[in-house]
């Protein structure tokens, strides 16, 4: 078996040793109030949408406010 270095065995070899992460913010409207979420979308090296995992949670309103900006 002949060794290789760990950069080439990740571009023969599968995984999701490193993830790609891409962050927005949303405001949307909830019980007439205006609510900012933050959803964190992930997926493996390859882009593979069966990988790819999102996260979505609440956060304080000034992160909509910057992110509009």
């Amino acid at each position: 078996m002949k060794k290789i270095a760990m950069k080439k065995a990740e571009t023969i070899v599968g995984g999701a040793l490193r993830q790609i992460c891409e962050t927005n913010y949303q405001a949307e409207m909830v019980n007439d109030k205006s609510v900012c979420y933050q959803t964190t979308t992930c997926s493996d090296k390859f882009g593979l949408s069966d990988a790819t995992v999102s996260v979505k949670r609440q956060v304080a309103s000034s992160y909509c406010d910057t992110a509009a900006q």
